[in-house]
């Protein structure tokens, strides 16, 4: 990951369909040290996140829609948490299609020693466009941390037990995803 805040660019908007971002108190729940939800400062994001070494991704974090997971992922990018990080879950089916990485040990566990919620910005049909970037969790809406998805095609998910944090979306390098990454599996892990 690679990126700063866009100065000029027009901040995205939640549909009118996404939950509300929480007030202060709804973070009782979090655990750790949790950075600060002020770091997205409300503005849009943009950088790269480069996979493979060579495939690159445009990519946008909305701070106004998702304050605090835009916050958490621009923290971990500023640290580095990401350098050398694998992708570990590849979701491949007709209507169902991601890809998920920011494990820190590269198999879906490990994290950065925080968990934090509650979930913000998540389409209330359970539908991720493709370019979606979205913040993987647990079963609970505290539990999300360092891993998140890349919805490389429509895909529409249980919102049964409150959906995902939708962060932001991919602004380029989805065809080269897909030809490069997607199309050709990853080593040691399962696709669902």
């Amino acid at each position: 990951f690679a990126g700063s805040r866009a100065e000029d660019a027009p901040a995205a908007s939640a549909s009118a369909t996404a939950t509300p971002t929480p007030s202060a108190s709804a973070t009782a729940g979090n655990t750790g040290t949790v950075p600060s939800k002020a770091i997205a400062d409300g503005a849009t994001w943009t950088g790269t996140l480069t996979l493979n070494k060579d495939v690159r991704l445009g990519i946008e974090l909305d701070g106004k829609a998702a304050p605090q997971a835009a916050s958490v992922e621009i923290d971990l990018i500023r640290k580095q948490f990401y350098e050398g990080t694998t992708c570990h879950r590849l979701a491949d089916s007709a209507d169902f299609r991601f890809l998920q990485c920011g494990s820190a040990n590269g198999d879906g566990t490990g994290d950065a020693g925080f968990q934090y919620g509650p979930l913000e910005n998540v389409p209330s049909d359970g539908r991720y466009a493709e370019g979606t970037l979205a913040i993987a969790r647990g079963a609970s809406p505290y539990s999300q941390s360092t891993q998140f998805f890349i919805v490389y095609g429509d895909t529409t998910l249980d919102g049964s037990t409150g959906g995902y944090t939708v962060v932001g979306k991919v602004t380029s390098g989805l065809d080269d995803l897909e030809r490069e990454i997607t199309s050709k599996g990853i080593a040691s892990a399962g696709s669902d």
